[in-house]
């Protein structure tokens, strides 16, 4: 899969090319490409198993790629530090289950300026 728009400053807000990753020696992403745009919507769809949340955990590193490149707002993302401009909320089918919470509240969560990454 590719895309090649860009943000309003010309660079792309994600940017994956050849991306490769392994979850212990098991290869899940085989050379990704992908590009979001400033303003960009993207589903990612595929089967249980396929790579979906390996793909979003890679981009925000927590998940070490073997080979590729990843940017996050044109900067590499081993020296990408503006996690301020980043959030991940992961799915959570029994964690928080029955927790009410705003959706502020969940927003919030996934900020990622408070955490290391990368």
């Amino acid at each position: 899969m590719s895309k090649h728009a860009t943000s309003a400053d010309g660079d792309a807000v994600i940017s994956l090319r050849k991306v490769t990753a392994e979850l212990g020696s098991r290869p899940v992403l085989r050379g990704i490409d992908l590009t979001v745009g400033c303003g960009e919507v993207v589903a990612l769809l595929g089967a249980n198993g396929s790579g979906k949340s390996t793909a979003v955990r890679s981009i925000i590193g927590q998940v070490p790629v073997s080979g590729g490149d990843i940017e996050l707002f044109g900067t590499p993302r081993r020296r990408f530090r503006d996690w301020a401009r980043v959030g991940y909320v992961p799915q959570r089918t029994t964690a928080a289950g029955g927790v009410p919470a705003t959706i502020s509240e969940v927003v919030a969560s996934g900020r990622l300026s408070r955490a290391r990454f990368g």
